[in-house]
């Protein structure tokens, strides 16, 4: 197998606010690994927080690719040989969801199907709100108003406010805050019947993921809210602590490595009764800000929304790229993965695939959150998938992932 690379810029619409700062471009290692004339895409973003960049990225992804082989259905092996390298989670995650989607395409089946899932549920796709003003804040609420699920970012000045500004803009909306670790103990006491009476389903990692007794201080709370982490949970060995400090986890894809590592995190999490789990997958490959139910997007076993970050972005890759030595890859065609698809949808060789992964909860211990949603983009209709599939004229050439 050849593994090529690529650092590209995605451009958010708006500024997204955290309590942890803006961010008004977003750099991410995209990669594609070629077996014979088939090829798959993967992508991660790195995150400064755990010392990834993106050039250490994608320096770890060129060293990575000597450690593929050349079977591409030995994932565990592959994985495995690649996971014995320390950090860069991120980087992990792009030949993670590369493998799985070479992996699709050569069996000409979508991923949810090869793991044996029913796709029958689908839930609502949620949409963030960064902080901003009150005012702000109720105007990207008007603005996100096709979608029926929102998950605020709090952690800044007038927190409670700009919930009641939200609640007020969707009164019928699934609500959810993320403090990103901006919170203290007791601010999360004080906060927590507020926020019920606004019905806000859940609190995302309230406080700073170096402080694992201050969880346990606030799980022996037994606040009336749920608490879920994030921040201190990256792959299977953090699973079992958090079941003693929280009510549930969010798996990011980017953070635990990948798909491989998140199915194991889900199953560990179910099994200690987690009756909460959150699965996040990075956002452009493929993704489009298309909110709803749609019949050719599947989430097989949430019944909580997975959140739209495709929305977030104003510029998408380009349909073409050079590799990494400069060296052209072009995709060949690859077989049809639609059969996912409703009939009445015809898929589309340029088609643009969608995957936006979130919010497993309370499922079986059956696997992750994959979903597939037709693009919003006229003439493009999904196809395939694997993590992030995209139809092979989707990239002309190089290391991309649409």
């Amino acid at each position: 197998m050849e593994l090529t690379s690529r650092i590209y810029t995605l451009e958010m619409r708006e500024p997204f606010v955290i309590s942890r700062g803006v961010s008004e471009t977003e750099d991410v290692l995209q990669v594609a690994i070629r077996h014979g004339d088939v090829i798959g895409y993967g992508e991660g973003a790195p995150d400064e927080r755990y010392g990834e960049t993106p050039q250490s990225s994608r320096a770890f992804a060129e060293r990575a690719a000597e450690l593929l082989g050349e079977d591409p259905f030995a994932l565990e092996a592959v994985l495995g040989r690649i996971g014995e390298l320390p950090g860069e989670m991120a980087a992990k995650c792009a030949i993670d969801g590369a493998l799985h989607d070479l992996l699709g395409k050569l069996c000409g089946q979508p991923l949810w199907r090869m793991f044996g899932l029913d796709p029958a549920a689908i839930p609502p796709t949620s949409y963030t709100i960064s902080i901003d003003t009150v005012e702000g804040t109720a105007d990207r609420t008007r603005r996100a108003g096709d979608f029926r699920a929102l998950k605020i970012k709090v952690g800044g000045p007038d927190d409670l406010e700009r919930v009641h500004a939200v609640r007020r803009e969707a009164p019928g909306s699934l609500i959810r805050v993320d403090a990103n670790e901006a919170w203290t103990v007791e601010a999360t006491r004080q906060l927590a019947p507020e926020l019920v009476d606004l019905e806000v389903e859940l609190i995302e990692q309230p406080l700073h993921a170096d402080h694992p007794e201050a969880y346990e201080i606030l799980h022996a709370m037994r606040l009336p809210i749920p608490i879920l982490l994030d921040e201190s949970v990256h792959t299977l060995s953090d699973v079992a602590t958090a079941a003693g400090r929280a009510d549930g986890i969010n798996i990011k894809l980017t953070k635990s490595g990948g798909i491989r590592e998140a199915h194991r995190m889900i199953h560990a999490a179910r099994a200690l009764g987690q009756d909460r789990v959150a699965l996040h997958g990075h956002r452009s490959v493929g993704s489009t800000p298309r909110p709803g139910p749609s019949p050719g997007r599947t989430t097989p076993f949430s019944n909580r929304s997975p959140a739209n970050g495709s929305a977030m972005f104003s510029r998408w890759p380009s349909r073409s790229t050079t590799s990494t030595s400069g060296a052209s890859c072009t995709a060949a065609a690859m077989p049809r993965l639609d059969s996912f698809m409703h009939p009445s949808i015809t898929p589309r060789p340029s088609a643009r695939a969608a995957w936006i992964i979130r919010w497993a909860s309370r499922m079986p211990p059956d696997l992750v959150s994959l979903m597939l949603m037709p693009s919003a983009r006229p003439a493009a209709v999904a196809t395939s998938l694997s993590v992030c599939t995209l139809s092979s004229s989707t990239i002309g050439t190089g290391s991309r992932i649409a």
